[in-house]
């Protein structure tokens, strides 16, 4: 895949497929964007994170990121700040993803991260935090 481009997931219109229910309830979701960008569990993690893809994985800047349930983006944007420059991030909330392109975050989608249809291939590293406690037991 050629620098600055993006799997086909990622590209195009982001408009949120019918069959994709609410994975948070609506009060909950705006509390949690409230809190994700300074509360000191999100702030540490995202560190953590960090510390994480820099000095034990010695991941590169040019690796592919996805970060799956991304939310409002503070994960993505911490990456950009930190000169990642291939971050891409999918989240079933149409809100969550409207606030991420507010910061500024381009490469953003609205799927159903239980089903995704990615290739093993598309991406080096793909982060989940704070994902699975909002999906259905199966």
């Amino acid at each position: 895949m050629a620098a600055g481009t993006l799997p086909t997931i990622l590209n195009g219109p982001s408009h949120p497929p019918k069959e994709i229910a609410p994975a948070m309830d609506p009060d909950f979701e705006r509390k949690y964007h409230a809190l994700e960008g300074s509360h000191w569990w999100f702030v540490a993690r995202r560190a953590c994170i960090i510390r994480l893809l820099q000095r034990k994985l010695s991941v590169s800047r040019e690796a592919r990121i996805l970060d799956i349930g991304c939310s409002s983006g503070p994960m993505l944007e911490t990456l950009m700040k930190h000169g990642y420059l291939h971050v891409s991030g999918v989240d079933t909330s149409m809100v969550a993803v409207e606030r991420c392109r507010e910061r500024g975050i381009r490469h953003i989608h609205v799927t159903d991260a239980t089903a995704p249809e990615l290739a093993p291939e598309q991406f080096d590293v793909i982060i989940a935090s704070d994902v699975l406690e909002h999906l259905a037991d199966r």
